[in-house]
């Protein structure tokens, strides 16, 4: 049973908020959703407050790890199909003058890839590569071992390269 009180909730909510928020933009991207989805958190949280323990985690640990598991939740729900666009006439087409942005290109099949990714390899490359968690900070977040973060960081990392060479990218991927 939890010892949390709505004030010191309320405490948690403050210091912690900047901390979900930035954890589900990272995840999902667009800033409406990630608002969203941490207050969600949070209120799920409050919900649950009674099964936090912290003899097993502290409350930092407790919320990252239940917002991570929100957040892949969401992508499991989500559709991945593509929108649809109407093709524009071939005269439109001909005329049109699209500048090409190599950077933008790249950042989007990067994307791609890491989408293609089972949601707990991206969520430990993203950990690593980008976040730059160290490996104890993985397994204390991800509930893994740091033996099973490494491995499962290093299965994320060889998918995500071949991926990425599958698109003609392997300069990227080394």
């Amino acid at each position: 049973m939890s010892a949390i009180s709505g004030k010191r909730f309320e405490e948690l909510y403050t210091e912690h908020w900047a901390l979900v928020y930035a954890l589900c933009k990272a995840r999902l991207g667009e800033e409406e959703e990630a608002l969203d989805a941490a207050q969600e958190v949070f209120l799920r949280k409050w919900r649950a407050i009674d099964s936090y323990d912290p003899a097993r985690a502290s409350f930092r640990t407790w919320l990252r790890r239940n917002a991570e598991h929100y957040c892949v939740d969401l992508y499991r729900k989500q559709s991945v199909r593509p929108e649809e666009h109407p093709l524009p006439e071939e005269t439109e087409a001909a005329g049109a003058d699209i500048p090409f942005e190599e950077g933008a290109l790249t950042v989007q099949m990067v994307g791609e890839c890491l989408d293609a990714l089972a949601p707990e390899l991206r969520q430990l490359v993203l950990m690593k590569e980008v976040e730059e968690y160290t490996w104890e900070e993985m397994a204390a977040i991800t509930g893994l071992t740091v033996a099973q973060a490494r491995v499962r960081t290093a299965q994320g990392i060889t998918q995500l390269r071949e991926l990425l060479a599958q698109k003609g990218m392997g300069a990227i991927a080394r």
